[in-house]
């Protein structure tokens, strides 16, 4: 009987998919609006654009080669690309590897903890909860006792290790239905955000050269912080949002 291969993708939409999937962080909904509106809105736009444009051009074409060429994970891709200058720089380059392994290590376990809070507050909108309690004080209840989120924590971390373990194959069908509804998501904040947020005052902002830029404080208080609060507190922060900086 044939052995199915689970170590490399299926398709191509797959791995294009769990690439955006890992390349998407929190930093893309509460750092860019942000860092966009206080640097300058526009110029900040096409000097950001120009660098994704350097970095995929080069960067990414680049690891692509290097894990294609190793066939293998993170460690050994690093001891094989040192390994074409002698084999004892690859021993090193090999130990070198565990610097991003260790990188990536630290950001699973603060997005664990992310996505925990994220479930909570998915099945308590589902049973109801959330939908009628003031988000402030829901989340400040939750947080500040102890292991009240430990099932949920449990489920999330499982459910990664179930993932990873199971291949490529299993990452590949996992991205292909949590993307699409990633996007959607994203697509219903945003029209929230342009019908309600007043979101249409938002492009007459967004300057080339000085002035506030995109999402700064105009008319009556911080745009950023509003939206900011869609995507965190469900929009349960009043009429002005956090404080200027709070993230």
């Amino acid at each position: 009987m044939k052995q199915k291969n689970t170590k490399n993708f299926g398709t191509r939409w797959g791995f294009i998919l769990a690439s955006v999937g890992s390349a998407v962080g929190m930093a893309n909904v509460w750092g860019f609006p942000n860092k966009l509106g206080s640097n300058g809105g526009g110029a900040f736009l096409l000097i950001y654009l120009l660098f994704v444009f350097i970095f995929s051009y080069v960067g990414l074409p680049a690891e692509f080669a290097m894990g294609r060429r190793a066939g293998t994970g993170t460690l050994g891709a690093y001891e094989n690309a040192w390994a074409t200058r002698s084999k004892g720089i690859g021993k090193a380059g090999g130990l070198l590897g565990w610097l991003p392994l260790a990188g990536s290590l630290c950001i699973a376990i603060g997005y664990a903890v992310i996505v925990t809070y994220i479930l909570k507050a998915l099945v308590d909108s589902v049973v109801g909860t959330l939908m009628t309690a003031d988000t402030a004080a829901w989340f400040g209840e939750f947080s500040s006792t102890p292991f009240s989120v430990v099932p949920y924590h449990i489920i999330v971390v499982v459910g990664t290790l179930l993932t990873l373990y199971l291949g490529a194959r299993s990452i590949e069908k996992t991205n292909k239905i949590m993307m699409p509804v990633f996007f959607i998501i994203f697509l219903v904040l945003a029209l929230y955000v342009h019908t309600e947020l007043g979101g249409t005052e938002g492009p007459n902002d967004l300057d080339l050269g000085h002035g506030p830029g995109l999402l700064l404080p105009v008319g009556d208080g911080q745009r950023y912080d509003r939206v900011r609060c869609v995507f965190v507190q469900g929009g349960g922060c009043g009429t002005h949002g956090p404080a200027d900086g709070a993230v």
